[in-house]
């Protein structure tokens, strides 16, 4: 006996497929049903001596995505709101660090504290700086943070052809004016392109020039990091920069949502290509 097409029988196979039962819709609803299986997300615990970081990642729709977004400072909670609205709509991952609403994380070793910022930590003279930076340095706790660096890079970021890192700013405190003339970034910067209608708290930076002429044709404030002469800090783009891996940081003053999702937005055309170029080309073999 065939089942009734009702409300009911509709509403028992989306509540079915939330709850990831195994289901063949096309049997089972209207072919104009599109219906996306729940985000996932994982969370790792990271110990350290006396803390665990979080390592959260969602998944929306796919975690096998060669892109990946990553959020490295967890009070920078605008740039988590814009890719979440853009990955709702497009697919993809987000990594995040989750540390108790902190920029920093703090440890403590042997009775003593340290502190770290987890985007300085990816080059050894960067952790010793960020260590030192914080008046407190020692061969242990750089050992247990290069740890934590190398278990970021190999879990999450090896193997990707695209880093989005998401990022916010202080109204003021660094721009995209922060890289030209006698600016504190400037010889970390390649070229830049600014148009003057937008906020300069509000831009994008990458490694990947092809990248930047497309973002200047779009008239969006962007900057090429100079790889010559870029000051080793230890962040991910230094890291991104020495190993060849296109890296794209979409920065945004905190509060500006609408501005670091149009951002994203435009991003689109890049992304999408890439991951057709990753379909197309078999592994091992080369794109002329």
């Amino acid at each position: 006996m065939h089942k009734k097409f009702t409300i009911q029988n509709v509403e028992r196979v989306i509540n079915n497929l939330i709850l990831m039962k195994p289901l063949i819709l096309a049997l089972t609803l209207p072919a104009f049903f599109i219906i996306y299986p729940p985000d996932i997300t994982h969370v790792q615990l990271y110990s350290f001596a006396d803390i665990d970081v979080a390592i959260q990642t969602t998944c929306h729709r796919t975690c096998t995505s060669p892109v990946l977004f990553i959020n490295l400072h967890d009070n920078e909670n605008t740039s988590v709101e814009a890719a979440t609205v853009y990955l709702d709509k497009t697919g993809g991952s987000l990594v995040q660090l989750k540390h108790l609403d902190l920029r920093n994380i703090c440890i403590n070793l042997q009775d003593q504290g340290y502190t770290f910022d987890p985007n300085r930590i990816f080059t050894p003279a960067g952790v010793q700086a960020t260590l030192s930076g914080f008046d407190a340095y020692s061969s242990e706790a750089d050992t247990l943070v290069t740890r934590f660096a190398n278990t970021l890079l190999n879990r999450y970021v090896t193997g990707k052809k695209l880093i989005i890192a998401l990022h916010n700013n202080t109204d003021s405190l660094y721009s995209i004016l922060s890289y030209i003339g006698s600016g504190s970034e400037a010889p970390n910067a390649a070229e830049v392109y600014i148009n003057a209608a937008m906020d300069p708290d509000d831009f994008i930076y990458t490694t990947h020039k092809p990248l930047f002429n497309y973002l200047a044709a779009q008239q969006v404030n962007v900057i090429l990091q100079n790889e010559a002469t870029v000051f080793d800090d230890g962040s991910l783009s230094v890291y991104a920069g020495r190993n060849n891996l296109p890296y794209i940081n979409v920065e945004a003053e905190h509060g500006h949502l609408e501005e670091q999702l149009q951002m994203l937005k435009i991003l689109s055309p890049f992304i999408e290509n890439l991951l057709r170029e990753t379909v197309e080309t078999k592994p091992g073999e080369q794109k002329d």
